[in-house]
């Protein structure tokens, strides 16, 4: 058994061995790093809505394929620090950006693609929103116009990266917020 792993990187999930992977990560307490990638063009969507008891000690995810909406389990991962969600697609921004808001220790965020118009990021409705964040970092934000932070989010926001094409200006709005703010 590899219960003792740390680090785990895996590929190729999708609905018919999404079952086998959540059993395999259950039992696996002391891991602190989990990468996982989608096989073919469903994604990870509906793969790991089930997980049940993921592991506690989480401090970094990476989620690398199609997810529609963010599994609820993930809310519960309270030692979580980065968060990586490639290809995700989202659909709900906002209810995602505010479950995501949550995570009392993340501090790296890092989101590529974003299609949409706007990102907005606002408190919670229990009060300010990713308290602990110092690196936002979005990429490939085809067709977006506008960033908006309000106040109460971010306090320890340190680097905000955009990257990757960018199809038209983008409007920032709320950086008067970022106290502490240093890179752009």
């Amino acid at each position: 058994m590899l219960t003792g792993l740390h680090k785990l990187g895996v590929a190729g999930i999708n609905k018919k061995n999404g079952r086998a992977f959540h059993l395999a990560i259950s039992n696996l307490s002391k891991l602190e790093s989990l990468s996982v990638s989608s096989a073919g063009m469903p994604g990870l969507c509906g793969c790991l809505d089930d997980i049940s008891s993921p592991p506690e000690n989480l401090q970094s995810l990476k989620l690398y394929g199609n997810l529609i909406t963010l599994p609820g389990w993930i809310k519960g991962l309270q030692h979580l620090v980065k968060l990586k969600l490639v290809g995700a697609r989202l659909l709900e921004h906002d209810v995602a950006m505010e479950f995501l808001g949550e995570l009392a220790k993340l501090e790296i965020l890092v989101i590529a693609p974003f299609k949409g118009e706007e990102f907005h990021f606002k408190p919670t409705q229990t009060g300010a929103a990713f308290v602990s964040l110092r690196v936002l970092k979005l990429a490939e934000v085809w067709g977006i116009k506008s960033v908006k932070f309000e106040e109460g989010t971010m306090l320890k926001l340190e680097r905000l990266q955009v990257q990757g094409r960018v199809e038209n200006e983008i409007g920032f709005s709320g950086l008067e917020f970022l106290q502490n703010i240093n890179e752009v």
